[in-house]
C-alpha cells in the first residue's frame, strides 16, 4: 500500500505589534492593548503551528517596517542580536525587555542567495539589533525563544512592485518550513 505524505508549507502571516512595546507591558484585560496581546499570545502561535512538533517552523523571518534600507534589502545574519529600543517616552520597563532567541546565519544566507538569484540587491548585517517590530510580537508569539529569528528590512523606496517581488522570492522559504511574518 502506498501512503501519501502531505507536506505543509510554513505559514506567512501579518501581525500588528500594537503601540510600541505596550502589548508587552499591559495585561490582556487592558481595553487598548489587550486584544493585540491576546492575538499575539493565542492566535498567531496557533496559525504558525508552534505547539506541535510536526508543524513548528524551523525558523521565522520577520520583515519589519521599522528598518528601512536603501538601496537594498538588509538581512540580520548574526547568531545572536541585541535589541534596539527604537521608541521613546514609555515606562522604564520598556527599556529592559529582553528576547534571546537565536539568529540563523544559514537562513540569512539562504535569503541573500534567493534574492541574488532573482536580481534583487541585498546584504547581510551581523551586528544590527532587532527592533521592536520584531521583538515585541516575537516575545508574545514565542516566549520560549526556541525558534531562530531572522529580521529583514524593507527598502526605503517603498515601491510596491519591488516589495511584492521580494515577497514572491521569500515564498520559497515556506517549502523549507520557514515561516514569514
Amino acid at each position: 500500500m502506498v501512503q501519501a505524505v502531505i507536506r505543509r508549507k510554513a505559514p506567512a502571516i501579518f501581525v500588528n505589534h500594537g503601540a510600541g512595546p505596550l502589548p508587552l507591558l499591559k495585561p490582556v484585560t487592558d481595553p487598548d492593548h489587550g486584544p493585540t496581546r491576546a492575538f499575539l499570545e493565542q492566535v498567531a502561535p496557533q496559525w504558525l503551528g508552534l505547539k506541535d512538533l510536526a508543524t513548528k517552523p524551523a525558523a521565522i523571518v520577520v520583515v519589519t517596517a521599522h528598518w528601512e534600507t536603501i538601496p537594498e534589502v538588509t538581512i540580520s545574519s548574526g547568531e545572536s542580536h541585541d535589541l534596539l529600543y527604537d521608541y521613546y517616552g514609555f515606562p522604564s520597563d520598556a527599556y529592559s525587555i529582553s528576547y534571546k532567541a537565536k539568529g540563523s546565519p544559514a537562513v540569512a544566507q539562504k535569503i541573500h542567495d534567493l534574492l541574488s538569484q532573482a536580481s534583487i540587491p541585498s546584504k547581510l548585517d551581523a551586528t544590527r539589533g532587532w527592533d521592536h517590530g520584531t521583538f515585541v510580537p516575537m516575545k508574545l508569539i514565542n516566549p520560549e525563544e526556541d525558534i531562530p529569528v531572522v529580521q529583514m528590512s524593507v527598502v526605503g523606496s517603498w515601491d510596491p512592485a519591488h516589495h511584492l517581488r521580494i515577497g514572491q522570492v521569500l515564498a520559497a522559504l515556506r517549502d523549507e518550513n520557514i515561516a514569514i511574518l
